[in-house]
């Protein structure tokens, strides 16, 4: 371990609170607590440092606690509120505007969404969006987060290939399937698949 050469400086000269100077151990009583400055123990016995770390803990514990989401990739580009997209990386579906939903609860236990731009946004509320496509087909989407402070209407892709629906993205064009059967589709707009819908608002 390197030391500090500079004798007139009254800064401790090393890192390690356990290593010993000059192959002599530090007595606590002497040289004190490099945490608290008090003698009779060394640092890693310091009540200090103990709170300190106990109190750290509790901070990430309660972090954990704290329920997010991690979803979206693109957040900030203006479009019509009423459209709907695919997100292949959404890991929950969500919508700006409580009129879509036909069944809706209220989310108050302080539910957080996190944001590919950093930022976060309050999640108001969760339910279930019927989204009608051009084809007089009927997606069902439940569980879909209320965010009024999205820009744009997102489909989870993942939640609905769980749910055996198939994705197929070719030449700009989206095509949604479940067992055999067709479902809707979409078109690339701007670099993310719109779907062809009716009930926008």
């Amino acid at each position: 371990m390197e030391e500090c050469s500079n004798e007139k400086s009254s800064k401790r000269t090393f890192q390690d609170d356990n290593a010993p100077v000059n192959g002599k151990w530090q007595d606590p009583t002497v040289s004190g607590c490099w945490q608290c400055g008090k003698s009779g123990h060394f640092k890693h016995d310091c009540l200090s440092l103990k709170r300190k770390k106990t109190s750290e803990k509790l901070k990430a514990s309660e972090a954990k606690k704290s329920k997010f989401v991690a979803v979206i990739s693109v957040v900030n580009t203006l479009v019509d509120a009423g459209d709907w997209w695919v997100d292949s990386g959404a890991k929950k579906h969500v919508c700006n505007d409580k009129r879509f939903f036909t069944d809706y609860d209220l989310v108050e236990d302080g539910t957080i969404l996190y944001m590919g731009n950093q930022s976060t946004a309050a999640v108001k509320g969760k339910g279930k969006v019927d989204l009608e496509f051009t084809f007089s087909k009927t997606l069902t989407l439940t569980d879909v987060y209320h965010v009024p402070k999205v820009r744009k209407n997102l489909v989870s892709g993942s939640l609905l290939d769980k749910h055996g629906f198939k994705l197929v993205f070719e030449s700009g064009k989206f095509v949604l399937s479940k067992k055999g059967t067709f479902v809707g589709k979409g078109h690339l707009y701007e670099g993310m698949f719109k779907l062809n819908i009716d009930n926008t608002i």
